[in-house]
């Protein structure tokens, strides 16, 4: 086992429907971060059901930000930094429409699927000489 990153995505297992959101990559820093998938070229999990899913970027579809991207997260920054005073001291800034609106840019911004190839198999099962001799008796 070594270290790895993740990756923000959500699909649901095509063997047995499961909602899986917890992928795995090596192409990051390896330090426990959350990356989009601009940030990487493969990236996997498994299923409790035994399958094996995994993403390969399909050849020249790699993305980097662009600068209408920037200018976006640039405006959700000021919200944040920028907040209302009012007379008796309350921030006037609605946090919970605040945190939708970067939770929605930022599936924007991972939203690129489409550049991925998707393949899954069924996991091979790995048994022990001590299984065998236990199905035996």
């Amino acid at each position: 086992m070594g270290c790895f990153d993740y990756v923000y995505h959500k699909t649901t297992c095509p063997n047995c429907g499961c909602e899986i959101d917890e992928f795995q990559t090596k192409d990051g820093s390896r330090s426990f971060e959350t990356l989009g998938l601009r940030e990487v070229n493969n990236f996997y999990s498994s299923c409790k059901c035994g399958f094996w899913l995994e993403y390969k970027r399909k050849p020249n579809t790699y993305k980097t930000l662009c600068s209408e991207d920037l200018e976006e997260a640039t405006k959700l920054l000021k919200k944040v930094v920028e907040y209302d005073i009012d007379d008796n001291g309350w921030c006037c800034v609605d946090l919970l429409v605040l945190q939708q609106e970067i939770r929605s840019f930022l599936c924007e911004l991972t939203n690129d699927i489409q550049d991925f190839e998707f393949t899954y198999y069924k996991l091979p099962q790995i048994h022990s000489e001590k299984e065998d001799d236990i199905q035996d008796t």
